[in-house]
């Protein structure tokens, strides 16, 4: 494969690179590892589509409810649970990540109209009321600005509402951590945490719920047609410098490199 992209004399060579889905064929397979202890299993996930991620991962045996896995290495899942002579079943999320969700307060989204990511007025740039902040551990140093996710509400029958539907949203703000507090510290990390709009929470999700569980996935963003360039910051030309912001993002909305 190396000798697709590059000479052989080169030995090494810089390379660009981005995530796509896998195309496998004959769905998901297991194996389970041999052991001789019948308090621990392992079971290796593989042949996975998509974008390839396992996320969660329970197994239930014939007289037991669902257990959750941990992750041993890679794709590598167990238990220590005792189920030796039960008939198995899995079950499994690909592709999307737990995390907690709550809002601004704002009922008319009016304290998310701007945000850490220098889009401005985020009604007037086009995202509308379809906005997020993200918790440090999402955020990644702003690499996040302008990427685009799908959450579901999960694993609470009280507040989360049904049938379940989804929201599609783009990452234009922070939930700068509070290491004053002791209890809901939803933004600090390592937790992965979205502060919603509340109209976009109210999708998902009863008013009194506070805070909720939930499940997210990146996903291509449809904000326009390619990549526009925002409005000249002013300071900028004090410093005789063009800063340009970046929005409409094609796919997952990460930008790792641009010339102007």
């Amino acid at each position: 494969m190396f000798l697709q992209i590059a000479y052989y004399k080169a030995g090494v060579v810089p390379v660009s690179y981005r995530r796509i889905p896998c195309v496998k064929q004959g769905g998901m397979r297991f194996y389970m590892s041999p052991s001789g202890n019948p308090n621990f299993i392992l079971v290796l996930i593989y042949n996975v589509g998509g974008v390839g991620d396992v996320v969660t991962v329970r197994v239930k045996g014939s007289r037991t409810g669902w257990i959750p896995m941990q992750r041993n290495w890679g794709q590598n899942w167990f238990t220590s649970t005792q189920l030796k002579g039960e008939a198995l079943s899995f079950q499994w999320v690909v592709g999307w990540e737990p995390t907690r969700a709550t809002f601004y307060r704002g009922p008319n989204g009016e304290e998310t109209l701007q945000g850490a990511c220098g889009y401005g007025d985020t009604i007037k740039q086009g995202y509308g009321l379809q906005t997020e902040a993200l918790s440090t551990a999402l955020f990644n140093n702003g690499a996040a600005c302008g990427a685009c996710f799908e959450i579901y509400c999960v694993n609470d029958l009280q507040w989360c509402k049904k049938p379940a539907v989804s929201i599609k949203i783009t990452a234009t703000n922070f939930c700068p951590p509070n290491y004053s507090k002791t209890i809901d510290v939803w933004c600090n990390p390592p937790q992965k945490h979205i502060d919603l709009t509340l109209p976009m929470f109210l999708r998902i999700a009863y008013y009194k719920a506070g805070v909720v569980p939930e499940l997210a996935t990146s996903l291509p963003c449809r904000e326009g047609e390619g990549i526009e360039e925002d409005e000249l910051d002013s300071h900028a030309e004090e410093l005789g410098a063009e800063l340009v912001y970046v929005d409409a993002f094609e796919r997952a909305g990460a930008v790792v490199s641009g010339d102007h």
